[in-house]
């Protein structure tokens, strides 16, 4: 217990009160441990000696950080940001033991939705938290005599239902539950109907419960942002063109309505780029599509939540038959991911976690938009109506949409010439081996060599003291290339630990970050000041697990190379004490 109660209070410590900015949870205030009116004790719970809270850092959490939370049986199952994590820790009604600045409880009237809020009885879906077992979850509703709606469409943790306020109520009140928010008639009349993926970012996807990710593109409050969108790679279900011209008309919309300016560009792998890509199965990141059916797409928030360049990508299942989906229907809800935004808890908006057909954004959507955007004065331009056909059933509910304008794209941008089909089989970039390895068109910078490194990023780890120098690391210089040959360096990146100096107490440190390349990435390797080399697990996601460090200062190089002999490096300064 003691132990358990010096890594919160050091974690406590590291961060004031005053520092700490609002957590994005979506509906009523979380309750620090320490509150006077609230407690553990006004928790039920199905799991004894065991709840679910949340913890908030100054910074995001490390590997180190992590494990020292495992340690004492703390099991984080959900982020919230800013830089806070959802956690299952063993239940403790000491009010003394939980620092309050670091530690919140989780109260019944946080976990409705706003809109169930305002309603009485009705349908509605349940989400459990992800490490809550099926059946646990459904005999807690079967002992609240509440009637579950059987739908095989639903996300896994999402339970439909119907029930008064108070059942709701009631239930909202046990641990194990984490949301409770509207579900959609769609859903309620047992219409086919497929679902996003979420909003996800490399450390994990986001939860119903949580507003939104960050400033978007644009920076602490609302302003102005310019992208760049690119094609990777596409379908050969459906036509290059008209592909295209849906996605186009998806930027549009949400252009419409807040200062966003899209270019279109050849090269996927630049900064601030909006890469398209279809693919099936497991295809480079750490969320493999589930094959036909369900989960159509997913997209990867803006930075600093995903590092470049996947920061804002759109991914969607190349196993799905896109003849008989509305392309930009769901172009249009995954776009408001790359922009930023999370699921709404309203059915009738665009970004409503399960798809329906649509023309154009909700008022709840331009709303959610404008709150991370400037205001831009809509244009009353009249989009053609898209094709008929076989679509995401179920036209959107509540106020009717407004029109959809016409893309203002910037006429200086390159534009990425229209390409036959792609052949039959499984549509994927080109890999030397595992996922594709794109180049960035961005001149490496320059490595990182400070003089000091900075304060420790694991929780619980005293300030490293001032260093009077860092060793100088040698440039690595790039083979030589092929007269007329490809000469475009890998683009390289250091993910974890999220800082380039950082201060540990630990012998060891893991390392991991991504890399692409227009050719492929062959192989990213590592050496140490002190001798030591080794090759990473991976490329396009590669990781480090273990680097020994001395005691005072390691000085670790990742280089990355790719099939033409060209290298990017980046350079992580490690202070042990």
């Amino acid at each position: 217990m003691k132990r358990w109660i010096a890594v919160l209070s050091l974690a406590a410590a590291a961060m004031g009160a005053s520092a700490t900015p609002a957590l994005y949870w979506r509906s009523a205030r979380l309750r620090a441990a320490g509150n006077q009116s609230f407690s553990e004790s006004h928790i039920l719970s199905r799991s004894p000696g065991r709840l679910h809270s949340v913890l908030q850092f100054d910074q995001p959490l490390t590997a180190e950080g992590r494990r020292r939370l495992s340690l004492h049986g703390v099991r984080i199952v959900g982020l919230l940001p800013p830089n806070g994590y959802v956690i299952s820790r063993p239940a403790m009604t000491d009010r003394g033991v939980l620092p309050p600045h670091a530690t919140y409880l989780i109260p019944a009237e946080a976990k409705l939705s706003p809109q169930v809020a305002a309603a009485g009885s009705g349908n509605y879906i349940v989400s459990f938290h992800p490490d809550v077992p099926a059946a646990l979850a459904r005999s807690i509703l079967h002992e609240n005599h509440i009637e579950i709606r059987e739908n095989p469409d639903l996300l896994p943790g999402h339970v439909l239902i119907s029930a008064s306020r108070e059942q709701v109520d009631q239930i909202s009140k046990y641990d194990e539950v984490a949301y409770v928010f509207p579900a959609s008639q769609d859903l309620v009349d047992g219409t086919p109907t497929a679902v996003c993926g979420g909003p996800i970012t490399l450390e994990g996807p986001i939860g119903q419960y949580v507003a939104r990710i960050g400033e978007g593109w644009d920076g602490q409050g609302p302003g102005n942002a310019s992208l760049r969108f690119a094609f990777l790679q596409l379908t050969s279900q459906l036509d290059v063109n008209e592909l295209h011209q849906a996605f186009k008309r998806a930027l549009a919309n949400w252009s419409n309505y807040a200062q966003i300016d899209f270019t279109e560009s050849a090269e996927p792998y630049g900064l601030k780029t909006l890469a398209v890509l279809f693919a099936r199965g497991s295809h480079g990141d750490p969320y493999p599509f589930d094959g036909p059916g369900n989960v159509l797409a997913h997209t990867f928030y803006p930075a600093p939540a995903n590092p470049e360049p996947i920061a804002g990508d759109l991914h969607f299942d190349e196993d799905e038959d896109w003849n008989s989906i509305d392309f930009f229907s769901v172009a249009l809800h995954e776009l408001g991911h790359a922009l930023g935004l999370g699921h709404s808890d309203q059915p009738a908006a665009v970004m409503y976690p399960y798809y329906k057909r649509v023309t154009g954004l909700n008022l709840e959507d331009i709303d959610a938009i404008r709150q991370l955007y400037a205001f831009r004065e809509p244009r009353p331009l009249d989009e053609p109506a898209p094709p008929a056909g076989p679509s995401i059933p179920a036209i959107p509910e509540g106020p009717a949409d407004p029109a959809d304008p016409a893309l203002p794209v910037n006429p200086t941008g390159p534009s990425l010439p229209a390409t036959p089909g792609a052949p039959s089989g499984p549509v994927m970039p080109p890999v030397p081996s595992g996922p594709a390895e794109p180049s960035n068109p961005v001149t490496p910078a320059p490595p990182d060599n400070p003089a000091t490194p900075s304060a420790p990023t694991a929780p619980g780890v005293p300030s490293t003291p001032s260093v009077p120098s860092t060793p100088t690391i040698p440039a690595t210089p790039d083979e030589p290339r092929k007269p007329g040959g490809d000469t475009t360096a890998p683009s390289l990146s250091i993910t974890y630990p999220f800082n380039t100096t950082v201060g540990t107490m630990q012998p060891t440190s893991a390392i991991r970050g991504v890399a692409f390349d227009n050719t492929g990435v062959t192989e990213v390797s590592w050496s140490t000041n002190d001798g030591q080399t080794g090759v990473a697990q991976g490329t396009t996601f590669w990781s480090i697990p273990s680097v020994k460090l001395r005691i005072g200062i390691t000085v670790v190089t990742i280089c990355a190379r790719d099939a033409a002999g060209n290298t990017a490096w980046r350079s992580l300064v490690v202070t042990r004490i």
